[in-house]
């Protein structure tokens, strides 16, 4: 997310913090205007389906508190803390639905600049130690489950840096702070090339962005931000072959003949309104990948609480 938003700005060029929204011009500018110690309540609710033709193999809810706090505050930067708490899950990947339970009272500490952009995860080794402590709780619960050693596998593999968390830990903190940091103007589509991360492999995928304003509400003070993103079709192709390839030769077994990468789609879109305050009101985060055969779909809903 930061080459994301490194890639913006020098786009649209630096700017003075002032007021969020100019109606002269039709534009706003994304910048935290926090206070030490001031903070926000929000609920965060996650949806996560798979289809294969017309069945739904995999459905599941979860949803959880978070309290965003202002730690710090000083002229070029922002020290914020998110608190999770109240986590209930319901579904059909019951493994899974607890192994999401693992973040329940977790603490994550960062750093933004002076205009909210997300700079460093400042407390990585606390919240790797939280979830590889709370992890031995479901050891025993599904010792005999041969998923669990899997899964705990990806678990640890998302939690074993500083990067990896950054990149793929706190999803949820950087949707919140994806647009921080720059100036959109109604009308103007800002286009261009970034790099994700790429977990199946080392090397990162292209991917197309376009971000734009979609819309100023000056009577309420906030207004909505969009944010769409496209991973190169056929470096992803490559790699889902390569890694199932990789995978059938550890486990001895032939690999599929017939992929089915041909119509191979990952994209992710954001919607965001946000107040003048910098606050967010709302944040709509869909990740979409389909094959010839299968679509799956994961939703995440961030909502602040009135």
């Amino acid at each position: 997310m930061k080459s994301l938003l490194l890639f913006f700005i020098l786009l649209t060029g630096s700017f003075t913090a002032t007021a969020q929204i100019n109606s002269e011009d039709s534009s706003v500018q994304a910048i935290g205007y926090w206070e030490k110690n001031e903070k926000q309540n929000y609920t965060i609710t996650t949806h996560k389906y798979r289809l294969k033709g017309n069945d739904t193999i995999i459905n599941s809810h979860l949803t959880y508190d978070v309290t965003v706090s202002i730690i710090d505050s000083t002229e070029k930067s922002f020290v914020i803390e998110w608190v999770y708490s109240n986590y209930k899950v319901s579904g059909n990947e019951l493994l899974k639905q607890k192994l999401e339970l693992l973040n329940q009272g977790k603490k994550v500490r960062f750093k933004t600049d002076e205009m909210g952009t997300f700079e460093e995860l400042l407390n990585w080794k606390e919240v790797q130690g939280h979830i590889l402590k709370t992890s031995t709780v479901l050891q025993n619960e599904f010792k005999n489950d041969p998923k669990f050693n899997e899964l705990m596998l990806e678990v640890n593999k998302v939690y074993n840096s500083k990067e990896n968390i950054e990149a793929i830990g706190i999803n949820e903190i950087q949707q919140f702070h994806t647009f921080f940091g720059a100036k959109y103007i109604k009308g103007e589509i800002t286009r261009g090339t970034i790099q994700i991360p790429n977990v199946l492999g080392t090397k990162p995928f292209d991917a197309a962005v376009e971000i734009f304003l979609e819309e100023i509400n000056t009577k309420d003070e906030n207004y909505i931000l969009r944010f769409e993103q496209s991973v190169d079709k056929k470096q992803l192709a490559t790699a889902v072959t390569e890694y199932i390839n990789n995978l059938a030769k550890k486990t001895g077994k032939p690999a599929p003949k017939n992929l089915g990468l041909d119509n191979l789609v990952n994209e992710v879109t954001i919607g965001t309104r946000m107040h003048e305050t910098g606050w967010v009101i709302y944040s709509i985060y869909t990740k979409t990948v389909i094959t010839d055969n299968m679509e799956e779909v994961e939703e995440r809903i961030i909502e602040i609480k009135e």
